[in-house]
Order: C-alpha cells, then structure tokens, then sequence
C-alpha cells in the first residue's frame, strides 16, 4: 500500500501533516515518528470507517507512537 502524506501549514501556525490511514499501522507509525523527529507534532488521521477506525488508533497506534515518542525524547 501507498502511505500519502501532505504537510499543510498555515502562516504562524505549526504545520500540520495529513497522512493517509490506509496504509499498515506500522507504515503510519514510521511516517508519524519521521516527522515527529522533524518538530511536527500536529497529526490528521482519517480512515474509512471512522468510529473503528479510531478504536484501532487508540488500541494500537496511539500506544506505540508514545512509546516512539519517548525514545526519540531520551535519544
């Protein structure tokens, strides 16, 4: 699968990355964490099937991209 990403930033406002959830969580993850160690820290996460979708983020994305998140902060 493709993973589309789009940074979108406004004047005076922090960017914003639009990443395409169709790709696989672990896709997504290393996308986010990229640009995470880019000083990006807005993320739009859409999906198909937005009530599960949201589930799936919370049980398995959102975790594992804390976890990264963290490692990137102690370096």
């Amino acid at each position: 699968m493709t993973l589309k990403q789009r940074v979108e930033k406004s004047p005076g406002e922090r960017p914003k990355v639009d990443i395409d959830s169709t790709a696989s969580f672990a896709c997504t993850l290393n996308a986010m964490l990229k640009y995470d160690r880019m000083g990006i820290h807005s993320f739009l996460i859409r999906g198909f099937d937005p009530v599960n979708d949201v589930s799936e983020y919370g049980r398995e994305l959102i975790p594992r991209l804390k976890l990264g998140a963290q490692e990137i902060d102690a370096g």
